[in-house]
């Protein structure tokens, strides 16, 4: 006797079963048989346990910070862009990952296509070589406010280094600063794309926190933070539309 097959309430041919079975466990399907031997019956009821999402691979998520979804900007305002700071952790228990070179490589990157695509917004940016010409200090300063530039991200500045960015934009007529964080989480896991199908096998993420203050008082222009759901890398077509992403709400005044 033909053993016909109830798969999610629908009676199938055997080797239209066999065709579902393959496909559900290629998405890490689990499933529950149940077979009527009097009725000729097997019910299939499957569950899916893989992480699904409908988000494409770079978003917009919300931090909850007090920042309007547009900023109007001076045109004329001298920003001095920070070189990005890039930092690995374990997706797990938030530990530091050396990524050596990787890091290094995606920072310059990261400098690289930030300095175009604020450019291209209409804004200005601070000539670094031409005041480190007249000050030598000036990069020794600057590598020293780089290093520490994360914390303006903490939500609240030690007076101390609240007074060195004041001290450091009164020095060098620097108005204000363009500071942008990377947050590369790795990790493992599996994620479905339900979009475009795709399924990865780690569960990666990359987080851009973006931001722009004042240096007289430290108060924030304007904020941005985008999501990239894998890891980065340079020259990858994803990658640089989140970079493109993290300027879209910042506008030029007069626009």
């Amino acid at each position: 006797m033909a053993i016909n097959i109830l798969f999610n309430n629908f009676i199938v041919k055997p080797e239209i079963y066999k065709y579902l079975i393959k496909n559900l466990k290629s998405t890490n399907a689990k499933m529950m048989i149940h077979r009527f031997p009097k009725a000729g019956i097997t019910s299939v009821i499957c569950f899916l346990c893989i992480s699904c999402t409908t988000q494409s691979k770079f978003e917009k998520v919300s931090v909850g910070e007090k920042v309007s979804n547009q900023s109007y900007i001076d045109p004329n305002l001298d920003c001095l862009l920070l070189t990005p700071t890039v930092n690995y952790e374990s997706i797990s228990d938030e530990k530091k990952l050396d990524y050596g070179q990787s890091e290094i490589e995606l920072e310059k990157y990261l400098e690289v296509q930030s300095l175009q695509a604020f450019k291209g917004k209409g804004l200005k940016l601070k000539d670094t070589k031409q005041v480190s010409e007249i000050d030598g200090s000036f990069n020794n300063e600057l590598l020293e406010m780089t290093k520490n530039s994360n914390l303006i991200f903490k939500g609240y500045l030690e007076d101390e280094f609240k007074q060195k960015i004041e001290n450091f934009g009164k020095k060098y007529d620097i108005p204000a600063l363009l500071v942008i964080d990377c947050t590369v989480k790795v990790g493992t896991g599996g994620t479905w794309d339900s979009y475009s199908g795709a399924i990865t096998s780690k569960n990666n993420r990359t987080i851009f926190k973006a931001t722009i203050i004042k240096t007289s008082d430290c108060s924030k222009l304007w904020f941005s933070n985008v999501q990239l759901r894998e890891l980065p890398k340079a020259g990858d077509s994803n990658l640089n539309k989140a970079i493109n992403s993290i300027f879209t709400n910042l506008i030029p005044k007069g626009e």
